[in-house]
């Protein structure tokens, strides 16, 4: 610091007329050393190819090999290659070509896989206003879907293609691999993240970027590693591109599953896993639950802070070998750093250093580099590099803006908005945000949208977004409503109100009504003088009924417990209460240890209120009794016959 102010003292006495913000008080030796933070020595560069040109090469390779689980369903590279060929060509007589978005909206089966290419992924649980702006901001003209997913789907002027077709077609027959005018600067695909205006943004991601970050990857983690890679994440978040991609274009095998929770509900379904990628509050809540799967080898954490204690809380698990801490935008292709976390670290575990074909700058508000160990905005630059935002030319310039230190090329960098410092071994360290995105159980949010819809009802005229955290709970969105009229606004109308244009995860848990939106002098909102959230019961559509036998009064105190609140009727619903899916894990472990019940997680989601829950659990009790009284081949025989009722029962509800 004194050779800094000393450099500081000699720019000024030599040049009285230059702005502080144009010194460089650094180094000549810390200016070269702060710029090339890179590791730009990559050798294995395979960035010339695209997604689908890999996956074809490895489809030829292991033709017989298993490429895609579902269930108890299963693909070989081939009959996936098949169908994705059958598919491919289809789309070619309708016009599909580079560049040409093809939107898909598909439920999570061996479907989706078949129709990933040069795509925009749309998840079908997303409100029909938000599908219906992805499709008219991308300009798709053709929607690849399913029959029993196109109900759920916006009207749409452009051609429609059923995956149904495709992938119950016979896949023995010989479709050749359809020739392709795509090349690496082309497009793979076009991911859709929360917009600080009040819309969502597209991110135009090209093969090339793609192909670099499953290059890296291959390297890291081995054939190991890839025999199972647990594929969770909705495709229109970017990690479903390394959890899918990695494993078909370089070797093993995608295990599908609807999300994450179904491991703690299907037994036979973790028999495979080696590779998780997760959120640490989600692996937590794996932990918490014992079920992380045996197999796993590897654990790749990402989306938020990992607190000090996780990793070796996963080492403890015998076949766990790596723990990862992985940062990443997603204008940057998935992955920009990584740091191995080794057993018994003590330290706040780093995001790591730049992967191969990335630079970082660490830089202040004026593009300076800023010294070791100091906090500055995270720059990335290289290969893995997005195109831009899509149709968004004013965001570009203000995000993706030249690179100062590499003029001659023409490269640009990405401005994060991240906070971050070089520790003394050369690792990053994240320290928050420098504007006011939120980061919710890995999801990127602007609080402006969701600001933006509650002000687009018309008995809202103001609302402020933030994000809390306290001891009791994990982080959670809490909304501030000012009312047009005097009204006494019902949450669950709120709730539902934003569920027509917002996906779940951007729903508030908490609404508050305030008399005025507080500012500072500068007219920015003042967090510190916003009210905090209450314990007492919100403004539901329900009138308060206290429990009336043992059970329902347990699961009003699991719940008051977990959501902080005093007051919980039987009728109240536990996601208009704040309730989310993470809670809702822990819902289930605190049910299975008090009633001693196998409880299935993915049928809590169906029983939101004291009352459905408790009429649950008590069929689930006389149903575990009675099953006591039979003899082990009739408990065979019940639940065959149940199964095939469950099957029936969906099948009506399918045709229908």
């Amino acid at each position: 610091m004194i050779k800094h102010f000393i450099n500081l003292l000699q720019s000024i006495v030599g040049d009285p007329s230059r702005r502080v913000s144009e010194i460089d008080f650094l180094t000549d030796a810390e200016h070269e050393k702060m710029v090339s933070t890179s590791d730009m020595d990559f050798s294995n560069r395979s960035s010339e190819k695209c997604l689908h040109k890999l996956f074809e090469a490895q489809a030829s390779k292991n033709s017989g090999a298993i490429a895609v689980v579902c269930g108890r369903r299963h693909w070989t590279f081939h009959e996936l290659n098949q169908r994705a060929n059958a598919l491919a060509r289809h789309l070619r007589t309708l016009g599909a070509g580079p560049d040409k978005i093809v939107g898909i909206c598909a439920d999570r089966s061996m479907s989706l896989i078949v129709g990933l290419s040069a795509y925009l992924p749309m998840d079908p649980a997303y409100p029909p206003q938000r599908l219906s702006f992805m499709l008219r901001d991308s300009k798709a003209k053709i929607l690849v879907t399913q029959y029993k997913t196109a109900s759920k789907l916006p009207k749409n002027s452009g051609s429609v293609v059923y995956l149904d077709h495709f992938t119950q077609a016979d896949s023995t027959s010989e479709i050749p691999n359809p020739t392709s005018d795509v090349h690496a600067n082309n497009l793979a695909y076009l991911i859709y993240t929360s917009g600080s205006t009040g819309q969502p943004k597209g991110v135009a991601v090209e093969h090339r970027s793609a192909s670099v970050l499953l290059n890296w990857a291959k390297d890291i983690w081995g054939d190991k590693e890839r025999a199972g890679v647990l594929a969770s994440t909705s495709i229109c978040f970017d990690l479903s591109v390394f959890e899918i991609f990695l494993p078909l274009c370089f070797g093993g095998c995608v295990v599908l599953v609807e999300n994450i929770f179904e491991l703690l509900s299907a037994k036979d379904i973790d028999a495979g896993v080696t590779l998780i990628n997760s959120t640490p509050s989600l692996i937590t809540e794996l932990l918490r639950s014992g079920m992380v799967p045996a197999t796993v080898k590897t654990v790749n954490l990402a989306g938020e802070k990992l607190p000090r204690e996780l990793p070796d809380q996963l080492y403890k698990i015998e076949n766990i070998k790596n723990v990862y801490n992985l940062y990443g935008p997603s204008e940057d292709t998935v992955y920009s750093t990584f740091y191995r976390v080794p057993p018994g670290e003590t330290r706040l575990p780093p995001i790591g250093r730049p992967i191969p074909g990335t630079s970082v700058f660490i830089l202040d508000q004026n593009l300076k580099p800023m010294p070791l160990g100091a906090a500055g905005e995270l720059c990335i630059g290289g290969e893995g590099l997005a195109r831009g935002y899509w149709n968004r030319p004013k965001l570009n310039a203000e995000k993706f803006i030249k690179n100062p230190f590499e003029q001659e090329n023409g490269s640009c960098l990405y401005r994060t908005g991240d906070l971050v410092r070089v520790l003394s071994d050369g690792n990053l360290e994240y320290l928050g945000r420098r504007d006011q995105q939120i980061k919710y159980h890995g999801f990127r949010i602007e609080p402006n949208e969701i600001e933006s819809e509650l002000r687009n009802h018309p008995n809202v005229s103001d609302a402020a977004v933030i994000a809390k955290s306290e001891q009791q709970r994990d982080t959670y969105l809490v909304a501030y409503v000012v009312p047009a009229l005097k009204e006494e606004f019902l949450v669950s109308k709120l709730r539902a109100f934003l569920k027509l244009s917002l996906p779940e995860y951007m729903i508030p848990s908490i609404f508050l009504t305030i008399d005025s939106i507080p500012l500072t002098p500068n007219g920015k909102l003042d967090r510190r003088a916003l009210p905090e959230p209450d314990k007492q019961r919100p403004n539901l559509w329900s009138e308060y009924r206290m429990p009336r036998n043992i059970v329902e009064k347990a699961i009003a105190d699991i719940w008051q417990e977990l959501l902080n609140s005093e007051k919980i009727g039987i009728h109240d619903n536990f996601f208009d209460l704040g309730g989310h899916s993470l809670l809702l894990v822990q819902v289930h472990a605190k049910l299975k240890e008090k009633f001693k019940l196998d409880l299935s997680l993915i049928e809590l989601f169906n029983y939101p209120t004291v009352f459905d829950l408790a009429r649950y659990v008590m069929q689930e009790q006389s149903d575990s009794n009675f099953y006591k009284r039979v003899s082990q081949r009739a408990q065979k025989q019940i639940k065959a016959l149940n199964r095939r009722k469950l099957f029936l029962m969906r099948s009506c509800t399918f045709h229908e």
